[in-house]
């Protein structure tokens, strides 16, 4: 898997994670997920307290560098810690999924995650948009991009739309068993920190006994 950066995107590191998993339940009861969403977002009281979050701030403040309103485009992880601390409950999909999504939350990182198999190359480029690409998003509908927003892409497939949501496309589902997960940073974010987010989500498959010994 390599990954290629538009040169102005090149403030925008990613580091990629490719996994093999021997299955993918509906349901993990290894970790308890309200448990540890709830160990996680404690620390907020309100949705306004997250928009602090000096990570927060940092994915808006790169959303705005290229003219994007990040009140309609929030960061996926930043729209999930809302969603628990509104008090909706942690939206179940997969093990892999809900795995990723805790380890997002607890590291405040964009992290998305794709079937490797659903890829049409394994050759990845990070750019920004032309204003001609079709993007189908998880749980919505298709929609034409407009120009210059940062896009992730597999050929001349969105995968990725920066830093809020995943194509449909690609998504893992029960019978996927090659995965590859991408956390995406801000500009100025710690390569360190986003490999450190992905360790997360591999010790979190690990825990729930689906991550296949290479």
């Amino acid at each position: 898997m390599t990954i290629r950066i538009e040169n102005k995107l090149t403030q925008i590191p990613v580091e990629a994670l490719e996994l093999e998993i021997t299955s993918n339940s509906e349901y993990c009861d290894a970790v308890n997920i309200e448990e540890e969403a709830s160990r996680i977002t404690s620390k907020y009281s309100s949705p306004e307290e997250i928009t602090g979050d000096p990570r927060v701030r940092e994915y808006r403040r790169t959303l705005w560098s290229y003219r994007i309103d990040p009140t309609k485009t929030r960061p996926s992880p930043e729209a999930l810690l809302r969603r628990l601390v509104r008090g909706k409950s942690f939206p179940r999909v997969n093990c892999a999924v809900d795995m990723v999504n805790l380890a997002s939350i607890e590291y405040i990182t964009c992290i998305g995650l794709y079937d490797r198999r659903k890829l049409p190359l394994t050759d990845l480029k990070l750019g920004l948009s032309t204003g001609h690409e079709v993007f189908y998003p998880l749980g919505g509908s298709e929609k034409r991009l407009p120009q210059g927003q940062p896009i992730m892409v597999s050929g001349k497939i969105v995968i990725h739309l920066y830093p809020s949501r995943d194509s449909r496309l690609f998504a893992v589902d029960k019978s996927s068993r090659s995965l590859v997960a991408i956390a995406y940073g801000y500009k100025g974010d710690e390569t360190t920190y986003l490999r450190d987010s992905l360790k997360r989500f591999e010790e979190l498959l690990s825990l729930c006994g689906c991550l296949k010994e290479l």
